[in-house]
């Protein structure tokens, strides 16, 4: 019971990283959903006193920060001093795979959760030109987080809710 207690109480960070700002063709907004998607999971965090950290990845390569408490939101200048990150990307802009490694290297445990597009498109069309590109994108996503050396979990925009239970269930243990 009192690791559980830890564990509800700890800071939880979730960095934002490249590639979500991108619409469906069938409405869906992927940055949306991915932020709804962590709000939904951590709320009984929050209720317990955790402190939420969301680190968005910009294409200035400059992290914008928001520190989500149980009555406010503070918007904070650069990183904070966190112990661990989980990172929900597509690792399209190669200065967030930098960024990441860095983060690494400077002793914070950084989980990645790749969102794979792929069986989201093939609901909407079974052509075969997306099955080809969905396959492509899929052996991009796993030679760049292999090449980061990080441990990752790859999931669809769907399973997102369960992988990141998953991932948040054993992220004390490495």
């Amino acid at each position: 019971m009192k690791l559980y207690d830890r564990l509800m109480k700890g800071d939880l960070a979730f960095g934002i990283g490249s590639g979500l700002e991108i619409v469906l063709p069938n409405g869906l907004k992927v940055y949306s959903e991915i932020v709804q998607g962590i709000l939904a999971i951590v709320l009984p965090h929050l209720e317990e006193g955790s402190r939420i950290w969301l680190i968005r990845w910009s294409e200035s390569g400059e992290p914008s920060t928001l520190l989500v408490e149980k009555s406010r939101v503070i918007d904070i200048p650069g990183i904070p001093n966190i112990k661990s990150l989980i990172h929900i990307t597509r690792l399209i802009d190669e200065r967030e795979s930098a960024f990441l490694k860095k983060l690494s290297s400077h002793g914070i445990m950084v989980k990645l959760i790749l969102i794979d597009l792929g069986a989201d498109l093939l609901e909407i069309s079974k052509e075969e030109w997306i099955k080809r590109t969905t396959d492509l994108e899929m052996r991009r996503l796993l030679e760049k987080a292999k090449a980061l050396d990080i441990p990752y979990a790859v999931t669809s925009l769907e399973d997102f809710g369960e992988c990141l239970r998953r991932v948040l269930t054993y992220r004390r243990a490495v």
